[in-house]
């Protein structure tokens, strides 16, 4: 981290790319005795784009939580309702947080928010049924 600022990367970047806080990055970088790069000024247009690929490719550690409609291909087809909780590794944090994305699922669960995810067209009705759809 110490060294990807002293490149010239802002601490903004290097938080994003080590998925850190930037106050977090802050933190190291003065105990390393490093003041780190701020805004959003880049002095070398190729080291820019080099970081801003190595951040978009690097996972966020997160969990989905949410509702959608599945199909034959798996899940998340058409239209939903939740979201990503990113995980900041503090497992009571990060547990309060599914929690209340769960609760705000369940109250529009409950407001009827969620009736068009889990209303059948005619066809699945059949299915239902035990009417297989017959292939084409």
């Amino acid at each position: 981290m110490v060294e990807i600022s002293a490149l010239g990367v802002p601490r903004s970047a290097v938080a994003k790319l080590t998925g850190l806080t930037r106050g977090r990055v802050q933190q190291i970088l003065d105990g390393a005795g490093a003041a780190g790069v701020t805004g959003s000024e880049w002095s070398d247009p190729e080291l820019r784009r080099l970081v801003e690929a190595a951040i978009a490719a690097r996972p966020l550690p997160s969990v989905g939580v949410g509702v959608r409609r599945e199909s034959t291909l798996g899940p998340h087809l058409g239209a939903g309702l939740g979201g990503t909780v990113r995980l900041r590794g503090n497992v009571v944090a990060d547990r309060a947080e599914v929690v209340r994305t769960l609760e705000q699922l369940i109250d529009h669960a409950r407001a009827g928010e969620l009736d068009e995810l889990l209303h059948l067209t005619d066809e699945e009705q059949e299915v239902v049924r035990g009417q297989l759809i017959e292939p084409t």
